[in-house]
């Protein structure tokens, strides 16, 4: 792209009609120079290149999960991390596919993988995973997953349904995943302040039978805002016991 020119950028919103939080494309108009750092910084991506915690975690999993030469589809690959971790494992043998919907992330992966003298190994396609065809796309089904479309909500950024069409459509019969399971943990709490943070007009806190008067996607409608706060999350305490919660028949 040249000096001046419009770029566009990943950003994630949250759906008022669903409740779903979903990546949206901006533009931004800056020029090539500068533009790859407000990228980093505006997706969220500087923030998981310097989570040296995370990032072991997953070099590690990806080390234990494949043992030989394989394909390996990276769903989401940004700027190509897993799917250079998962090409080292096999030894730069097998076949890495990263599918990155976000034209310029995929810029900046190729560049990435150039520099790193990985670029021939594997091969970058910029689609959404579920825009993939086998035979088209990418030769054969993938016989592992690795993938980083997780969020705080774990389930946030579409997991689920993009998921869910790359086991139907994209990868063998009982492939090898990268997350293969997860953990979410929630500390119930009770705060008059929070509650009425969510209020519509100051009418709902109050009201005696505890009837929600503004129903999903109505901030819309009314162009009635909910207020949001930033919020700081912290790794789990050694000290903490999560607590499970059965239901007994």
């Amino acid at each position: 792209m040249s000096s001046g020119s419009s770029h566009r950028m990943f950003q994630l919103k949250l759906d008022p009609l669903t409740g779903n939080s979903e990546w949206v494309i901006i533009d931004e108009d800056s020029d090539e120079q500068t533009f790859h750092q407000p990228l980093l910084a505006t997706t969220s991506y500087l923030d998981m290149l310097n989570d040296s915690t995370r990032n072991t975690a997953f070099r590690q999993a990806i080390e234990k999960t494949i043992t030989k030469p394989c394909h390996v589809l990276d769903i989401g690959a940004g700027t190509g991390l897993l799917s250079m971790m998962a090409s080292r494992a096999m030894g730069g043998k097998g076949m890495v596919t990263a599918c990155e919907s976000y034209l310029p992330m995929v810029k900046l992966m190729k560049k990435v993988m150039r520099v790193n003298g990985i670029e021939g190994r594997i091969k970058v396609i910029n689609k959404r995973s579920d825009e993939l065809t086998v035979g088209l796309d990418i030769s054969s089904r993938a016989d592992v997953l690795v993938s980083e479309i997780l969020d705080s909500e774990l389930l946030g950024e579409g997991l689920i349904p993009t998921l869910q069409h790359a086991h139907d459509n994209l990868l063998v019969e009982n492939p090898l995943t990268v997350p293969y399971r997860a953990t979410t943990y929630g500390q119930v709490v009770e705060s008059t302040y929070l509650w009425r943070l969510h209020d519509l007009n100051s009418n709902e806190a109050g009201s005696y039978d505890g009837v929600q008067l503004a129903p999903p996607g109505l901030e819309s409608v009314l162009s009635v805002k909910r207020q949001q706060y930033a919020m700081h999350c912290d790794s789990i305490g050694e000290e903490l016991k999560p607590v499970c919660l059965k239901r007994i028949l």
